[in-house]
């Protein structure tokens, strides 16, 4: 598996890092179809921060040069103001609509139109001349700042990683859109970006997490969405951001997590015996005191603070693209609980090996089940990032005995016995900054997919019917990524493709959301991701079947849910189904039958050269994953029509079956440019391939 990663990695074509490469199952006939686990680099050099940044120096704490984006949206104005006061008064989660089947979606707070938009180029900061820690306790501030303030009055916007940013802040303020008109004000130093928001910064005061307990990172960002105290690592230093704050500002301290977890006697402030885990000490103590003020419809599980060197006592982010800093926001405006723990049982977690064998997964099922209690089972959750495999918990650089695909699924089969879905941030396109500004962006109440491009449709029995579903779109960052990407590709609309979002993903893009739906042509189509709106086990949502949880059924609830965005995105086709290692029961297929009764891909249970059609539905396996990236997966080439002849001939070679002509196939974030190439080239090896759209592909299958 290695030795394919750094392959395709050698090539990956992402904007400024190497991107995640093919996962691998070890099933034949389904291999490819998991994880985004992969090659992770720093193309920043020392610094670690992002190379795409404008180049401009900086004056007085302000860039030159050209305006956010490129274009004059909005009035530019080149001075900053001290003492910008935006918090007001201590705001509260927006509340939720009334109920749709039988839970209720998270609403948008209701938005003030602001004159001034704070434009913050952390991009520029990262490129100093501060060590990692100051970085990385700089970056926290600011976004979890931005999440706190952006939730009521959206405000604050970063620019992280240039090239994607500035593409959809040019989205969110065009004429007509909801920042339209905005006077916008730049700010480039961390320096003066307190000294604007020292009003704020002062009125919130802090709370000071322990570095020698990484853990208490998240707890105090949990405690930020909650109370509004911004989290600071406590350090002695007079240059940390701490000192700084305390002493050359005189923000107050409000709460102080150093010293407070000793993994020993009785929890702080609880009845709750030690778990043996400073670790796992404070995601209990955080869990207790805190759980019942975060949001029931969101979590996150965000990498902790844990250094990725060997001294604690100078920490080393080796990318700072892949540390979750620039999803903070959208967490902490949401309210959300953050946690970072092993799925593992049978192994001691790298960052904290002297914990009793199982404390993290323990842990873990404790703090799921007081979230489900909150709900008894009406809501899905969603949990937004991943397993954290590039730093712990995984044989990645040995830092555990377990493969990153196999930590991935362990870590949705947990999440679905206690109704959370994944919004998968995998480490290599980790990174959504702004998603607070975002998340205010007003979608339309529904959106209409294409048609099928054959009215009654017959099969062909000489014909090769291929469907291509294009993904993997589980994950709000991989959409922001890759939608200006793909949909700007002048080749789309030149054959048939099935886009494969997550339509929840809508909540936290939904500017990308109306972005493709008013771009998509005649010959794009959209249906879900992995599996459905969220990336569940859906096995794993049965009673008697929820291995890690004893929780009643959670299916209705995942209908219900599903029912909801399939309608507002007018879908009716779950692209791809994944269930790991375990089959899946009809009893799945029951469910799914309700909301996607047109058709799915599953990963698993259905024989690859014998689709089936279940009570209407039809069903297909998916066959293989043959590229990736532009990049052919089990024969990479070093040109681009070399890559076009290696996927076309290993396409062939898994279409030769006389029990089918209808054939399913996986491709990771390839172009329509690809794709059309790809056509051509197996078309003119074999003239009765025939690209079709999911609707007619389906009833292909039904046909047979």
């Amino acid at each position: 598996m290695i030795s394919i990663y750094k392959r395709i990695a050698a090539l990956a074509l992402c904007m400024v890092m190497a991107l995640t490469a093919i996962g691998c199952k070890p099933e034949d006939d389904t291999s490819g179809i998991s994880s985004k686990t992969g090659i992770i680099t720093n193309p920043s050099g020392e610094t670690g921060g992002p190379s795409s940044t404008d180049g401009n120096g900086t004056t007085d704490g302000q860039p030159s040069g050209s305006t956010p984006g490129g274009n004059s949206t909005g009035k530019i104005d080149s001075t900053t103001s001290k003492n910008t006061s935006l918090t007001g008064t201590k705001t509260t989660a927006a509340p939720t609509p009334g109920p749709i089947g039988v839970y209720s979606l998270p609403a948008n707070p209701k938005i003030t139109k602001q004159s001034t938009m704070y434009y913050v180029y952390v991009n520029d900061m990262l490129l100093k001349n501060d060590s990692h820690r100051e970085k990385y306790d700089q970056i926290s501030l600011i976004t979890s700042l931005q999440g706190y303030v952006n939730r009521t009055k959206p405000s604050i916007f970063i620019e992280f990683e240039s090239e994607i940013d500035r593409f959809w802040y040019n989205y969110v303020t065009a004429d007509g859109k909801i920042y339209d008109g905005m006077t916008v004000k730049k700010i480039s130093s961390f320096e003066v970006f307190v000294e604007t928001f020292l009003a704020d910064i002062k009125k919130m005061g802090l709370v000071a997490w322990d570095k020698n307990v990484p853990a208490t990172s998240n707890v105090a960002a949990t405690i930020c969405g909650a109370d509004g105290y911004l989290p600071v690592r406590y350090e002695t230093d007079p240059k940390s951001v701490y000192q700084v704050l305390t002493t050359k500002y005189k923000v107050p301290v409000k709460m102080n997590l150093a010293g407070k977890f000793t993994g020993k006697g009785t929890i702080p402030d609880t009845n709750i015996k030690s778990s043996g885990s400073t670790k796992c000490d404070a995601y209990l103590w955080a869990a207790e005191k805190y759980l019942h003020k975060t949001s029931v419809d969101y979590m996150a599980y965000f990498l902790d603070a844990a250094t990725w060197g060997d001294d604690p006592d100078n920490p080393y982010y080796g990318d700072f693209l892949n540390v979750y800093l620039a999803n903070r926001d959208y967490a902490i405006a949401r309210k959300a609980f953050f946690f970072d723990l092993s799925t593992w049982g049978d192994e001691k977690p790298c960052d904290d090996p002297d914990q009793p064998m199982g404390t993290d997964y323990n842990t873990m099922k404790k703090i799921l089940q007081m979230q489900y209690n909150r709900h008894n089972g009406k809501k899905m959750t969603q949990v937004t990032g991943f397993t954290p495999w590039h730093i712990k918990y995984t044989n990645w650089k040995d830092k555990g005995s377990h493969a990153g695909y196999e930590t991935e699924w362990k870590l949705v089969e947990i999440l679905s016995a206690y109704n959370c879905t994944l919004d998968a941030d995998s480490a290599a396109i980790s990174s959504l900054a702004n998603a607070s500004m975002y998340m205010h962006y007003p979608l339309k109440s529904s959106y209409k997919n294409s048609k099928p491009l054959v009215a009654n449709p017959k099969n062909d029995k000489n014909k090769k019917y291929i469907y291509i579903y294009m993904g993997d779109y589980d994950s709000a960052a991989w959409v922001a990524r890759f939608v200006p990407k793909m949909f700007n590709d002048s080749r789309r609309g030149s054959i048939p493709l099935a886009w494969a979002f997550n339509p929840n993903l809508s909540q936290r893009v939904p500017m990308a959301f109306d972005y493709f739906y008013s771009k998509k042509t005649p010959k794009d189509f959209f249906v879900s991701g992995d599996s459905g709106a969220g990336y569940v086990m859906p096995s794993f949502l049965l009673e008697g079947k929820r291995q890690h949880s004893n929780n009643p059924s959670g299916m209705d609830t995942w209908i219900s849910w599903n029912k909801y965005f399939f309608n507002k995105f007018d879908l009716s086709i779950t692209g791809f189904i994944i269930n790991g290692f375990t089959g899946i029961p009809d009893e799945v297929y029951d469910g799914y039958k309700q909301f996607s009764p047109n058709g799915a891909m599953t990963s698993i249970s259905v024989n690859i050269y014998e689709p089936r059609v279940y009570k209407g539905m039809p069903l297909v396996g998916h066959i293989y994953s043959p590229a990736k990236d532009d990049i052919c997966a089990p024969n990479p080439a070093g040109t681009f029509a070399g890559n076009i002849e290696n996927t076309a001939n290993t396409i062939l070679s898994r279409i030769k079956s006389n029990t089918t002509n209808t054939y399913a196939f996986r491709m990771v974030t390839c172009t329509p440019d690809f794709m059309f190439e790809l056509y051509k080239k197996l078309r003119s090896k074999n003239p009765n391939i025939e690209f079709v759209d999911p609707y007619t592909f389906f009833e292909m299958v039904k046909q047979q």
